[in-house]
């Protein structure tokens, strides 16, 4: 799977703060009844999306005084093409007292580690480096688990998964 012409959809921050690149959800057909993994049920996303900043990310950038448009005119000149990785992933955290898990596939978007190196030359922040993916399936939170950087990732992954059981037939 692969998007080589992805446009930025710039729609600004969103409600929870954080900024998100919607992708069209034919780009990774989903079993729309869900996958069980485990004996656990994990239902399909409702869309599909890479999250560019998280909320964190976009409050400390905003406590630096960053404009929002400042954050678009750095990344209107990159290409935002992606490509699916032969590399699956279930996550696992508690959130609340409750077990939340996500089943994500991993994503090159060479763009996105570029635009956070700019962002963090721009503006003196460091925002980590980006683990880029698509979360397709959730358990106990159909929003899934906020992975902001490679050491979030390394800390919240169980287990590789196959690829075969995340796609639809």
């Amino acid at each position: 799977m692969q998007a080589d012409d992805t446009r930025l959809s710039w729609n600004g921050l969103a409600a929870g703060g954080g900024l998100l690149l919607a992708l069209d959800r034919a780009a990774w057909p989903l079993r729309e009844a869900g996958v069980l993994l485990d004996g656990l049920h994990f239902e399909p996303k409702r869309e599909l999306h890479v999250t560019l900043l998280t909320r964190a990310q976009a409050q400390t950038l905003a406590a630096l005084g960053v404009d929002p448009r400042a954050l678009r005119l750095l990344a209107e000149p990159l290409q935002w093409s992606w490509r699916a990785r032969d590399e699956a992933w279930r996550l696992r955290r508690q959130r609340d007292g409750s077990e939340v898990q996500s089943l994500i596939v991993r994503i090159d978007m060479p763009a996105q580690s570029d635009w956070r190196h700019i962002l963090g030359e721009r503006f003196g922040v460091d925002l980590g480096e980006p683990v880029p993916h698509l979360t397709l399936y959730t358990l106990g939170d159909p929003n899934g688990i906020s992975v902001p950087n490679r050491l979030a990732f390394e800390a919240l992954r169980m287990e590789r998964v196959s690829m075969r059981s995340l796609r639809a037939t």
